[in-house]
């Protein structure tokens, strides 16, 4: 019997065939590489997102720095103001006590009716409205704020008057008792009560406008 010879491969066969096995060569460097890109991809990622991040937290910490900036600068206006204004309280105290220092004179009022013995309150006066301003419930600062009003429009003076302004803290009023240092100072927080609700209130608007 004679040996069976295989047959020859067809030319399509063969290549085909070698193609196989170089697929099945290359396969598992094929993988490797793939395996290697993706890592590399996911590396890329990984460092954009916390540089994303980073940068997010550094735009947090300058806002919150700006608001900070902000409050600080807000804080050094209102010191400034305060110190301002406590030189100015100053200063009319000074003013204050040197027009205590002064001779009073005797006034009449314009009625006719009662004569207003201003010498009677010389050195009395910044007193007399201390008392009143405490009877109806202030503090220190407001007391003062008080007296400072009184200096500023009248010098302490009951019978001072400008126009239809009247007495120790300048009232639009016809009453009789305009002249009455202490009714004068009580209708005077009164109208401080019901326009600015307190006297350093008052105050700060007479130091601005000129006028309470």
């Amino acid at each position: 019997m004679r040996g069976l010879t295989p047959a020859p491969l067809r030319p399509a066969a063969t290549a085909l065939a070698l193609a196989a096995i170089a697929l099945l060569t290359l396969a598992p460097s094929a993988i490797a590489i793939h395996n290697v890109s993706l890592t590399r991809s996911a590396a890329r990622s990984a460092t954009q997102a916390a540089y994303r991040e980073a940068s997010a937290q550094t735009a947090r910490r300058e806002a919150s720095d700006a608001a900070l900036r902000v409050l600080l600068a807000n804080a050094r206006t209102e010191r400034d103001s305060a110190r301002a204004h406590a030189a100015a309280v100053d200063a009319d105290n000074a003013s204050l006590r040197a027009s205590l220092r002064k001779p009073q004179v005797t006034s009449r009022v314009a009625s006719g009716k009662r004569q207003a013995k201003v010498e009677r309150y010389a050195g009395s006066i910044p007193t007399l409205v201390r008392r009143i301003a405490r009877a109806h419930g202030y503090g220190a600062g407001d007391v003062e704020a008080m007296v400072t009003l009184c200096r500023r429009e009248s010098t302490f003076r009951p019978s001072a008057t400008n126009g239809s302004c009247r007495g120790l803290f300048q009232l639009k009023t016809r009453n009789p008792h305009w002249s009455d240092p202490a009714w004068n100072t009580d209708a005077a927080i009164g109208y401080v009560k019901r326009r600015y609700g307190s006297p350093r209130a008052a105050l700060a608007h007479s130091y601005s406008a000129g006028w309470y």
